[in-house]
């Protein structure tokens, strides 16, 4: 009872439960009805706390149950892990969506306790996307020490130490390559080339075999754009000369496992390419299209970063014409969502 207390008190009496029996409807709807009510209260709900901080404060036991494992798993933790693992300084609207505060911020969450990672899913089957996020929610420590690394004032050791951070991005590597082998284990062809016309500048649109699996590879795809960049400034470091001289064995002296080519921007922009064929399907098949607004604004922001270099004028307007049918399809599902009468049980 005391999570329902704190659930209806959290939303003032705007807390609404609807039950459709059997169907997957009721997670996705809870969802969008839970994440438009933080989207309209979070500024003044908590006063000095945050929301992480009320989450937090409960214990991962108290999102074991229906309806807060749903908010906790759909809508909380996407938002608290993906904003951090994209590793880019906090856009206000994200900030207020909840949607990917933790990796945008770049400090660590404590998401990335073992037991947050357990404890939700005792009594619920995980999907993709639940495995996931548990490789991201390690991201936002790796940025941390890597911005401070990557200060102008920290001019001494500087290679060591990043030589040792990229032994840590190597494994976190493995297990994201682990993660998509998997997902092809069990699902022979998650995605395909869809039907559509051309789909200029970039490659045919892409289908997925479901909208959930849609919605892990689109954020799979912008949490490695952050990740990546982040590799690539690390080598960056690691093999610029000090005082115009190249250091014996520094270029060479890398983690066997690591492939500086696949760092590489050219690299990184075929990542955001491969996000941006999969918007539209997600967009289409999505009940919760404000989970969409991180990665899009994470593509807009590199697309736009590489056109101040004179690439990827298409893609930035591609991403900019996207983002105008994202707001476009947000506010008709929160209309949706403000004129159904919904019915309290329990």
């Amino acid at each position: 009872m005391g999570n329902w207390r704190w659930l209806d008190s959290w939303f003032r009496g705007r807390f609404m439960l609807i039950l459709v029996s059997g169907k997957m409807e009721i997670d996705t709807s809870i969802a969008a009805l839970i994440t438009e009510g933080i989207q309209q209260n979070s500024s003044t709900m908590y006063g000095t706390s945050t929301l992480a901080d009320e989450v937090r404060e409960l214990g991962p036991a108290a999102y074991q149950a229906f309806p807060t494992h749903h908010f906790f798993a759909r809508v909380y933790r996407p938002s608290a892990v993906s904003i951090r693992a994209m590793g880019y300084a906090v856009n206000v609207e994200l900030t207020r969506a909840q949607v990917w505060a933790a990796l945008l911020n770049r400090q660590p969450t404590f998401l990335c306790n073992p037991e947050w990672t357990v404890v939700p899913w005792e009594h619920y089957p995980r999907i993709c996307l639940d495995d996931l996020l548990d490789v991201a929610v390690l991201l936002p420590s790796i940025y941390s020490r890597a911005d401070h690394i990557l200060l102008p004032e920290t001019s001494t050791n500087r290679k060591p130490v990043a030589r040792e951070l990229l032994d840590d991005c190597v494994n976190i590597q493995m297990q994201f390559d682990i993660w998509h082998d998997m997902v092809r284990q069990k699902t022979r062809s998650p995605y395909w080339i869809g039907e559509g016309s051309t789909y200029i500048p970039f490659n045919e649109p892409l289908s997925f075999d479901s909208p959930s699996l849609c919605l892990a590879f689109v954020y799979y795809w912008t949490v490695l754009i952050g990740f990546h960049q982040c590799i690539y400034a690390l080598l960056q470091i690691i093999n610029k000369p000090e005082d115009g001289i190249q250091s014996p064995g520094m270029a060479t002296n890398l983690p066997p496992a690591l492939d500086p080519r696949n760092y590489q921007p050219a690299e990184t922009r075929k990542l955001a390419a491969l996000a941006c064929r999969s918007l539209d399907f997600a967009l289409q098949t999505t009940l919760q299209p404000d989970l969409l607004i991180a990665p899009t604004w994470i593509i807009k922001e590199f697309f736009g970063r590489m056109n101040a270099i004179g690439l990827c004028e298409l893609e930035s307007l591609w991403v900019n014409e996207f983002n105008e049918r994202l707001e476009v399809r947000t506010r008709e599902m929160r209309a949706w969502l403000e004129d159904k009468r919904w019915a309290r049980i329990g």
